[in-house]
């Protein structure tokens, strides 16, 4: 046996218990703003994001989109075939937005 090792048999002091207590309601909290941070709508992030600025942004994608077609397809890795399959959705939300 280890000296000043406890065994778990002796009682929790008090500030052992305090911070238990804490500890849990601390949890509990957390649990609470989860589940209403999940059931509260997520905002529209398109909608705070200025019409320009997300052009430019889809314009700049699409261009990085064409540089990959010129590469050869099986170099690619996985996020580079990810942002060329996005192409179609890329162009319909440029066309929504209106600005050429």
């Amino acid at each position: 046996m280890i000296p000043g090792l406890s065994t778990g048999d002796a009682p929790k002091s008090k500030s052992a218990i305090k911070r238990e207590k804490a500890k849990l309601k601390k949890k509990q909290e957390q649990q609470k703003a989860a589940a209403a941070q999940a059931a509260a709508p997520a905002p529209e992030p398109a909608a705070a994001v200025d019409p320009e600025k997300r052009a430019r942004k889809i314009k700049k994608t699409l261009k990085q989109i064409d540089d990959l077609k010129k590469k050869d397809a099986s170099a690619l890795n996985e996020d580079q075939k990810t942002k060329m399959a996005s192409e179609e959705s890329l162009l319909a939300e440029l066309a929504q937005l209106g600005i050429s």
